[in-house]
């Protein structure tokens, strides 16, 4: 979740919204930003290791090394999970990770979760953008 955020906080014109929802067994997370999306074409690519959107960009410009994604997929799917992405109606990325929930999570630990993911995003850059979380269970 973190990574998601990051990246969210890299890339996002001005806001970021972290939806959580625990439903049938399944916690689903997803990261969404006002910011281009990804690129026509990279959405096929987005998990492979060294994808990055914008080539022209160098780190110091916040362009990254290409493996964030990679690794989020390569842990999702360890714990029987699924990840994908995807551009949002009115632009933006969105980015929905499903794992398998586990005896005991409950609402206040994904808040905490999110909380943290948020805090992280702020320290890395503070780039002002408006980060906003709504959490859900039946």
């Amino acid at each position: 979740l973190s990574n998601l955020v990051a990246n969210a906080n890299r890339f996002a014109a001005r806001r970021i919204e972290v939806h959580v929802a625990v439903a049938q067994s399944m916690a689903t997370m997803a990261v969404a930003d006002d910011g281009s999306g990804f690129p026509p074409g990279l959405l096929d690519q987005a998990f492979e290791r060294f994808t990055v959107g914008n080539a022209a960009r160098t780190r110091a410009e916040g362009g990254g090394t290409g493996i964030g994604l990679a690794i989020v997929k390569a842990i999702v799917e360890h714990h029987g999970g699924t990840v994908a992405a995807t551009n949002g109606p009115s632009g933006g990325a969105i980015v929905a990770v499903s794992l398998p929930s586990v005896a005991g999570d409950d609402e206040r630990a994904l808040e905490r979760s999110v909380d943290r993911s948020a805090e992280r995003a702020d320290q890395s850059g503070s780039t002002g953008h408006v980060i906003t979380a709504r959490i859900s269970s039946p």
